[in-house]
């Protein structure tokens, strides 16, 4: 048979994506933040806005008549960043949860 003696002959074309990082969509991220103490609330809200990419923040009623804190980051799509993991090193608080996270 003649097919298998052929060969296949394959072309490829560079494709060169100009400007790929300027593209870059924003990342929002929201977070619900849980102190350890309510009484620290207020400090570790202040310290939420010290993180780079910090969006807004608020206390709003949780459960069981405690407050947690709302809050939000943007950063570059490109950028990996684990706001979970920066938040949970504040001191005083309890417990860190991604709410949502989508482009923008």
């Amino acid at each position: 048979m003649i097919a298998g003696k052929l060969g296949i002959l394959m072309f490829a074309v560079p494709v060169v994506l100009k400007d790929r990082d300027s593209k870059m969509g924003k990342v929002l991220t929201l977070l619900t933040v849980v102190p350890e103490n309510q009484g620290e609330i207020e400090k570790i809200l202040e310290d939420l806005k010290k993180i780079n990419g910090f969006n807004s923040g608020r206390i709003e009623d949780y459960v069981f008549g405690t407050k947690a804190i709302k809050v939000s980051f943007i950063c570059d799509d490109s950028e990996a960043r684990d706001f979970e993991e920066e938040i949970s090193k504040i001191k005083g608080v309890s417990s860190v949860s991604v709410e949502e996270v989508g482009l923008i």
